[in-house]
């Protein structure tokens, strides 16, 4: 299993425009089951430097490229927000982290 992990960071003041975005972002690049699905929705939480926000999308064993290339997308579309920073990584299972080292997970 693959995870995608999307982190963003923005200032409070933009709060309103980053929500608006997300409606905008999530009509165009609607989650699509026959890619993977969402493992975790968007969690917020309040900092002293703004807003953090993560979620997960599990991806399909064969479908990891055209997945990140969903969730890029829609993650582009937040760039045009002054301040909205954001990472995209991909985590691996701990059974296919094992075969990266020639190993049997236990």
């Amino acid at each position: 299993m693959v995870l995608i992990v999307v982190e963003s960071w923005y200032p409070a003041k933009i709060g309103s425009l980053v929500g608006q975005k997300y409606i905008e972002a999530t009509k165009k690049y609607p989650p699509d089951e026959s890619l993977g699905e969402i493992t975790l929705d968007p969690i917020v939480t309040q900092t002293k430097d703004g807003i953090h926000a993560i979620y997960a999308w599990k991806c399909k064993d064969d479908k990891v490229k055209d997945s990140l290339m969903m969730v890029s997308k829609a993650m582009f579309m937040y760039a045009e927000l002054d301040g909205y920073q954001y990472s995209i990584d991909i985590y691996a299972d701990l059974t296919e982290a094992y075969t990266i080292i020639g190993a049997k997970a236990p």
